[in-house]
């Protein structure tokens, strides 16, 4: 689990389609991974971390199409504030600096997290059983409850005659 450093807020547009698919990704998650995170900003702290430590090539490679255009008055999907973690987003700002220098591409924090976001939720329906993503929640859980690890039942020591 990602230590509690200082969480910072910061501005996601969320078309319609890839909030449901990130709702779903996150449950199907914590449905079929023990080791996946319990909350939705460790989930997304982990997608970002693992998307922005790739190398610029890597991620070109990955071919993530850039998120759609969206016209003024339109609404067709909503910004939000995400909570992040300080040294998560110290390395998504490095990973668009290097994406600009190395590839001449640029775009904004909440595009690349977007493009993240995407590559997680492909991930997440990779590791489902048949490829295919559980409904999407309507709301996130709160507050979950942490999983509990399974109890092992204690074995009694034979106690040997001498």
């Amino acid at each position: 689990m990602p230590s509690r450093e200082e969480l910072v807020p910061v501005g996601i547009y969320w078309d319609p389609q890839l909030r449901d698919n990130t709702r779903a990704a996150f449950v199907a998650d914590r449905t079929h991974d023990r080791h996946a995170p319990v909350t939705f900003i460790d989930w997304l702290d982990r997608v970002l971390t693992e998307y922005a430590r790739l190398d610029p090539h890597s991620r070109a490679a990955l071919g993530v199409d850039p998120p759609p255009a969206r016209g003024r008055g339109q609404g067709q999907g909503v910004s939000r504030m995400s909570l992040v973690r300080t040294s998560t987003l110290e390395l998504v700002d490095a990973a668009i600096a290097e994406d600009s220098s190395q590839l001449g591409k640029t775009r904004s924090r909440s595009a690349f997290i977007q493009e993240a976001v995407t590559v997680g939720v492909e991930a997440a329906r990779q590791r489902c059983s048949g490829g295919v993503l559980p409904p999407p929640p309507s709301r996130l859980p709160a507050n979950p409850h942490p999983r509990r690890p399974l109890r092992r039942r204690a074995t009694q020591p034979t106690s040997s005659a001498s």
